[in-house]
């Protein structure tokens, strides 16, 4: 990853989407990252439902051990390492017109829409009926062939689609950022984006694009306040657009349970057994006395399989760490879309996937969310405390930055690792929803900045 500290993109930065930025303290990494995992066990605790296998004392003791070396990371180490360099003072400050990042922002969220247009085109494709019920459908079968380590033969124009959809991020995160300053043409763009993203998250007939989506924009107005702006841009289509998306959110959340359950030939007290009997999960007499009085039957089961995917990821970690299955390191293909595609590819590798996806099947993990610090053990090992230990080392890093330097792409790079804590309930920061290809997206909008601005400052010294 490239070093935000370079001062070349700092004074640029700060004229081009500021106004006389001012930082009143960013939340630090180590701290947010302890407050959500007790959230989670809060939540697990004095929650409506209720989960099996218990946790034990040796798997609180596995995650707290994560989280300890991601916080020596993002505090200790950083200090270690960051202050042998010392920042330099560039004299190419301010020499990146601004249209030039107006224009990468126009790029990113071009990328984006397209990719995103030619990855709906290619799932509807594949279906014969266009309907919820053949997409769930369609959804189980893939996820079939992906535990018996076979590819989805899905074509050059998916891969196309998977590679550049989440370019949009980074190009949402930016517009949020600078929406008062860039062109129009942009803002119609991120408007397109959004979109698209609700389309293909229904044509997927999962909900974690949404998801992405909502944390980026929350993550970025969190970073438009810290900057000294408004929370969110003075932009009422903008405001309109994305409370209407988070309702809409709200009841396809809801409905996709539905939907699964009719496709199962479940109705939603046989759900909620199923529930138990597979998920470990049953709800609490408080929920099942409100939905009673509420007469609201399907309530029970939506309260609890939304705080299922929520804490699923602690009694998932017990299952596995008292399993008696010998799980083979998966290095990284476990969590991260991509590892697992390439080594489809490889001689060998579909089989290696087979076996490893088959032991934690019969571990009852596989399907789960396992949240990041055992997904990371599942991929690495024990190395799974070395990746906590850099992973906090970036987070930290990207804080320092930030508050030191509260430019546009300080900011966007802290916004990732921030995102990096909130989707760490189901995985490490690589491994949700195309999370890779966001964070590459995110390198290589900062290096096209990072290049225009030495470019400028080459020619004009040279001038």
């Amino acid at each position: 990853m490239i070093s935000l500290s370079q001062s070349a993109l700092v004074g640029q930065m700060s004229a081009m989407c500021m106004d006389k930025p001012r930082i009143n303290g960013p939340v630090h990494p180590a701290g947010l990252m302890v407050a959500f995992w007790l959230f989670i066990c809060v939540v697990y605790f004095w929650g409506p439902i209720h989960l099996t296998p218990e946790v034990s004392f040796s798997t609180y003791l596995f995650l707290a051990l994560h989280i300890v070396f991601y916080i020596l990371g993002s505090t200790v180490f950083l200090q270690i390492s960051f202050f042998r360099k010392s920042a330099s003072k560039a004299s190419y400050l301010s020499y990146l017109p601004l249209h030039h990042v107006h224009n990468l922002i126009f790029v990113v969220l071009f990328i984006g829409v397209a990719g995103g247009v030619i990855s709906i085109f290619c799932k509807l494709s594949s279906l014969e009926v266009i309907n919820f019920s053949s997409i769930a459908q369609l959804r189980t079968l893939r996820a079939q062939v992906l535990l018996d380590g076979g590819g989805l033969q899905s074509g050059y124009m998916s891969a196309i689609a998977f590679l550049t959809y989440p370019a949009g991020f980074v190009g949402i995160v930016a517009t949020i950022i600078c929406y008062e300053k860039i062109p129009l043409i942009s803002r119609i763009m991120s408007f397109l984006f959004l979109i698209i993203i609700v389309f293909l998250a229904l044509c997927a007939g999962g909900r974690s694009p949404i998801m992405v989506l909502f944390l980026f924009i929350g993550t970025s107005c969190y970073v438009r306040k810290k900057i000294g702006k408004t929370y969110t841009p003075k932009s009422v289509p903008l405001r309109l657009t994305v409370v209407s998306l988070m309702i809409l959110f709200v009841i396809y959340s809801s409905f996709i349970w539905v939907i699964r359950s009719k496709e199962a030939g479940l109705s939603s007290d046989a759900m909620i057994n199923h529930a138990e009997h597979v998920w470990g999960a049953h709800p609490k007499d408080g929920l099942l006395a409100m939905s009673e009085f509420l007469n609201k039957p399907g309530l029970t089961q939506t309260v609890l399989s939304s705080t299922f995917y929520f804490i699923q990821n602690l009694s998932i970690s017990e299952r596995l760490l008292s399993s008696t299955e010998d799980i083979p390191a998966m290095y990284g293909a476990y969590q991260i879309d991509l590892f697992a595609a390439v080594l489809r590819a490889i001689p060998g590798g579909g089989e290696f996937l087979k076996q490893g996806y088959g032991k934690l099947l019969n571990a009852n993990v596989y399907g789960f969310f396992t949240g990041a610090w055992t997904g990371l053990y599942i991929d690495l090992g024990f190395f799974s405390l070395l990746a906590a230990l850099i992973w906090g080392y970036f987070s930290g890093k990207s804080w320092l930055n930030f508050k030191r330097n509260p430019t546009v792409l300080s900011g966007i790079t802290y916004i990732f690792w921030i995102y990096s804590i909130f989707i760490s309930f189901v995985s490490s920061p690589f491994g949700f929803s195309n999370s890779l290809m966001i964070f590459l997206w995110f390198i290589f909008f900062s290096l096209a900045c990072l290049l225009f601005t030495r470019y400028k400052a080459i020619h004009k010294g040279s001038a």
